[in-house]
C-alpha cells in the first residue's frame, strides 16, 4: 500500500476525532466532592475536601457563570479541575478528560481560579 495513503487515511481520522471531541457535551459530569471519600479525594486534588469547599466558597461569585449556556462549568467544577491541575502539573487536555471538559474550558479554568488565588 502507498505510503501517502497511509498518511491522509490517518490525517482523516485524526480531523474525525477531533470534531468528535469539539462536539461532545457530557450529559453528567462527576463531582468528586460528592462521590470520593477523604482519602481518595486528598489523594487525587492533595487537599482535603473541607479546604476546596472553602474556596469555592470564597471564590463562588468570581467563578460562577453569568449564564447556564452550554452546560457552563460551575465554580467547584472549575476550581477542582484548576487545583488538579496545579497539584500533578499534567497537560490540560488530560486534566480536562478526567472532568469532562474541554481543553479550552480547561484552560480558561485554571486563568480562572489562578487569578484569585
Amino acid at each position: 500500500m502507498d505510503d501517502r495513503f497511509d498518511f491522509f487515511l490517518l490525517e482523516d481520522l485524526e480531523t474525525l476525532e477531533s470534531i468528535e471531541r469539539s462536539v461532545f457535551i457530557p450529559e453528567h459530569r462527576n463531582n468528586d466532592l460528592d462521590e470520593l471519600d477523604e482519602d481518595d479525594f486528598c489523594r487525587r486534588y492533595r487537599f482535603y475536601k473541607g479546604t476546596i469547599k472553602t474556596l469555592v466558597e470564597l471564590l463562588s461569585t468570581k467563578l460562577d457563570s453569568a449564564t447556564g449556556r452550554n452546560h457552563a462549568l460551575t465554580a467547584a467544577e472549575k476550581a477542582l479541575a484548576a487545583v488538579r491541575f496545579f497539584a500533578f502539573g499534567n497537560r490540560q487536555i488530560n486534566v480536562g478528560d478526567l472532568h469532562s471538559i474541554s481543553q479550552p474550558s480547561m484552560s480558561r479554568a485554571i486563568t480562572d481560579v489562578d487569578l484569585f488565588y
